[in-house]
């Protein structure tokens, strides 16, 4: 959320249906008040505090009904592949995966891509309501984020290292004549015209 204009007057605190404490701040800006909580994608503007409380009860009420589900989005995209640039050919590929949370609120679809660091969790891209679910929804496949996933997917990672560095050494200036005159006993396609 971007810096709110005002100054700090007051601050108070609201306790949601379920028990949830949260601090609002309220801060003013000419003739308007501004109502904002740190830590959560919430400012509210209103002339009329009465009128400024009830928005913010129902907004943070809409706000902590949403159940966040942890996702990761995996994407296996090609890089170059058969690709002419000048007289270079190239091919290559490349699997990444990052974290997300979905939800659904008022029947739609919502996505935020999350960051997590030493400094706790982070919230990168929002997909508050409006969103068409995420940049997800056309780019990878979207899987549960649990332990298990998280360390299959860092096999596929290792493995594919362990896959550059045998071709790396396939291809290294001792061995790639031999490397090429051997393409189909490594049991790649024999390249067309031989």
């Amino acid at each position: 959320m971007s810096r709110t204009p005002g100054r700090k007057i007051d601050s108070y605190h609201y306790t949601s249906k379920d028990g949830v404490h949260v601090e609002v701040e309220l801060r003013l800006f000419g003739d308007v008040l501004i109502a904002r909580c740190p830590g959560r994608e919430l400012e509210v503007r209103d002339k009329n505090i009465a009128d400024l409380k009830r928005k913010v009860a129902a907004e943070l009420e809409r706000i902590l009904s949403i159940v966040w589900e942890p996702k990761l989005l995996v994407e296996m995209t090609d890089e170059g592949n058969h690709h002419f640039q000048g007289d270079t050919h190239s091919a290559g590929f490349s699997l990444k995966y990052s974290f997300w949370e979905v939800a659904t609120t008022a029947g739609k679809p919502i996505s935020r891509q999350v960051s997590e660091s030493n400094c706790g969790k982070h919230y990168v891209q929002d997909g508050w309501p409006g969103d068409d679910g995420g940049a997800w929804a056309t780019s990878g496949v979207l899987i549960d984020d649990t332990p298990a996933h998280r360390a299959q997917l860092e096999a596929i990672n290792t493995a594919i290292v362990t896959l550059r560095q045998q071709l790396n050494k396939l291809l290294s200036a001792d061995k790639i004549l031999t490397t090429l005159q051997n393409v189909k006993v490594l049991g790649l396609p024999a390249p067309k015209g031989t």
